[in-house]
């Protein structure tokens, strides 16, 4: 019956475009069928799969957030051998929890995801803004590491270095800002961005010191976890 519910639920989040509750739900479902399923066979270990993929899949897919990187971390932490299993998924969580560039081949990375179930329209509503959606929190990751690095920069340089047009990189930056996710201006007569460093508020530090204290306390637990497994082994 939990199952079943969150399954509904999953729909509900899908039809609203809450995208971070479906993953949350899909997270749900994954660890029911873990814990109250020791012996699968095959149809529930397939089931069980695609579970784990859809949580992941709607987690890259939803708006970049405190919450966001915290489950993110906790997927790195808590379900490693998963990770390993779902290569061409489980790519994109690590690199977004590393500032590192990640240069785009948009119509490769569409080829690759186009066969996962939250992007077949014949299967998922809203499966061609959840590519879209997709995508563009790859760009926009991209934009947060160039962010990190420079002060001032060329919107044609940020442009080379994502992998995207010009006119998309822009589009995406006043997206950025619109939403307080970064602060930049951008000189459209010298083609010129300008980054600045938004001054953290009390609370925004408090939150940022509890992750971090959160990832550490994470990575302890499952530290002491694997030492667990090898003494019983």
């Amino acid at each position: 019956m939990k199952i079943e519910y969150y399954g509904y639920m999953v729909q509900y989040y899908v039809h609203e475009k809450e995208l971070l509750e479906a993953a949350k739900a899909y997270q749900i479902i994954y660890d029911t069928i873990n814990k109250d399923h020791e012996n699968l066979d095959d149809q529930e270990g397939s089931q069980r799969t695609e579970n784990f993929r859809n949580f992941l899949l709607f987690l890259l897919m939803s708006p970049y957030s405190t919450d966001k990187v915290d489950l993110m971390n906790v997927v790195e932490s808590m379900y490693p051998r998963e990770l390993e299993k779902e290569q061409d998924v489980g790519k994109f969580v690590k690199k977004l929890l590393t500032y590192e560039l990640m240069p785009l081949e948009e119509n490769k990375i569409e080829e690759q995801m186009i066969k996962f179930e939250p992007f077949r329209q014949n299967v998922t509503a809203n499966a061609k803004s959840h590519l879209l959606e997709f995508l563009k929190q790859l760009v926009q990751h991209n934009i947060r590491v160039i962010q990190k690095y420079y002060s001032k920069i060329r919107l044609e340089r940020i442009s080379q270095l994502i992998g995207v047009s010009v006119e998309r990189t822009e589009k995406e930056i006043g997206d950025m800002v619109v939403n307080k996710r970064i602060q930049a201006k951008i000189n459209r007569l010298s083609g010129i961005v300008v980054f600045s460093q938004r001054k953290q508020f009390t609370n925004e530090k408090l939150d940022g010191w509890n992750h971090d204290t959160k990832s550490i306390l994470d990575k302890v637990e499952q530290t002491c976890h694997l030492i667990n497994r090898d003494k019983v082994a």
